[in-house]
């Protein structure tokens, strides 16, 4: 199904009520309203929403199965504030083993086969027991399935507090967690802990809501008056469409491209989104943009001699663009750019961290004014950058580019799940 959205909406969108994440900390258990972006991480069809280290990992029958290794599957994005829902069970009788990451860092050593914390154990006779406190806690007796049967746990993580039930019970409630944030993800340690399937996986990322309504462009519009849309003598923003759950965007006519923004003005906010682009068209994420494009930018020069994450003043004074790599020839080469923030991960390992033709999260955050803005990649921090004066408003739409120039009318830009964390 494809919507088309118009030139320029004569009547504003009301959007829904910005949620809020409420929080309660005393001697009950840990409370959040269930608001929040709901993020389906497996839905029985493939891995895509995982990228997979070591491990021998498929779908069978509508569910995730471990079958060797010694490994992890993390997603994509990390989480800083969420619930877990996760079904699993054990398909080796006794002695089996595994784990699920909570809140987990990269391995510190590139040949380790897992992160050091946070991990909820799936170990026999360890079900559900948190490692990686310091000083111990989170754990429970007796919740369990015995193996072969389904469990289902649910984590709750505000703050430094974690919470955790099983089976519909409470199990724990701990403190003390020191990753901020981190990536969720499931241990294979297959060759001696067994095999295991999962299902139903879904994190809710608290405090964040969704800018699509999963049917059409409602509450974004199409702006002509960047100088990206001077081939139409700027009547015309580029083509903007709804299809297949995604935003789409090319050229209009060879040359023609633009801007579509969000109806709703931001102040200091995180961004987040996932794209699967074609390799070619230069496109963009643009923060605190106005009708004419002005905006700091979050690049997403997808082509030869481009780069992602980098930070572009687009149309803004100060010459800022700042970036660590370059696309070489291919997708899959890229080179280290000199810059203040050192490129995080290395050419050899590029091709395995950014899958083409598969869905990659974007992420970016702007605060204050001169703002600070970082960004991320697939959860991995790119790019930290502070600008040194006020040089652009304190507010502006989220926007999505197709920039200018060339022939893009073939090639195309795809976005999904955008959703924003205001602050």
């Amino acid at each position: 199904m494809i919507a088309t959205l118009p030139l320029r909406r004569l009547f504003g969108v009301f959007f829904c009520a910005a949620i809020q994440c409420a929080v309660i900390f005393c001697a009950g258990p840990l409370a959040a309203e269930e608001a929040g972006f709901r993020h389906v991480l497996f839905d029985g069809q493939d891995l895509a929403n995982f990228q997979v280290y070591n491990c021998d990992a498929g779908v069978e029958n509508g569910l995730l199965k471990l079958r060797d290794g010694n490994g992890w599957l993390r997603a994509r994005q990390v989480y800083t504030d969420f619930v877990l829902e996760i079904d699993w069970r054990a398909l080796k009788p006794t002695d089996y083993d595994s784990g699920i990451y909570i809140r987990a860092e990269l391995p510190a050593k590139a040949k380790a086969n897992w992160p050091n914390k946070y991990q909820i154990n799936l170990k026999q006779g360890q079900e559900g027991d948190l490692l990686g406190l310091k000083d111990g806690g989170g754990t429970s007796k007796g919740l369990t399935n015995p193996a072969g049967e389904w469990n289902h746990f649910r984590v709750t993580m505000i703050g430094d507090k974690a919470e955790m039930e099983i089976n519909g019970k409470p199990a724990w409630k701990a403190e003390g967690i020191a990753n901020a944030s981190g990536f969720v993800g499931i241990q294979c340690e297959a060759p001696l802990g067994g095999q295991y399937e999962f299902k139903n996986i879904v994190v809710t990322e608290l405090g964040y809501r969704g800018l699509l309504n999963g049917k059409d462009l409602a509450g974004w519009h199409v702006s002509s008056q960047t100088g990206h849309s001077r081939k139409s003598g700027n009547t015309t923003g580029g083509r903007w469409v709804w299809e297949d759950g995604a935003v789409v965007g090319s050229q209009d006519i060879p040359g023609n491209g633009g801007i579509v923004l969000t109806d709703e003005q931001f102040g200091d906010f995180e961004v987040a989104l996932e794209m699967k682009n074609d390799f070619g068209p230069d496109s963009g994420l643009f923060l605190r943009s106005n009708e004419r494009g002005q905006a700091y930018q979050y690049m997403v020069d997808y082509h030869a001699k481009g780069n992602l994450a980098g930070v572009y003043g687009e149309g803004l004074t100060g010459k800022i663009n700042v970036k660590n790599f370059d696309f070489l020839d291919a997708v899959t080469n890229i080179a280290p750019h000199e810059s203040t923030s050192p490129l995080p991960i290395s050419p050899e390992a590029w091709p395995a961290f950014w899958v083409h033709g598969q869905w990659n999260e974007l992420r970016a955050r702007i605060v204050a004014n001169p703002p600070k803005i970082t960004t991320w990649i697939n959860g991995v921090r790119f790019v930290e950058f502070e600008d040194a004066e006020k040089r652009h408003p304190d507010t502006g739409s989220i926007a999505l580019q197709v920039h200018g120039g060339g022939d893009s009318t073939k090639q195309f830009v795809r976005y999904r799940n955008v959703r924003v964390k205001t602050f």
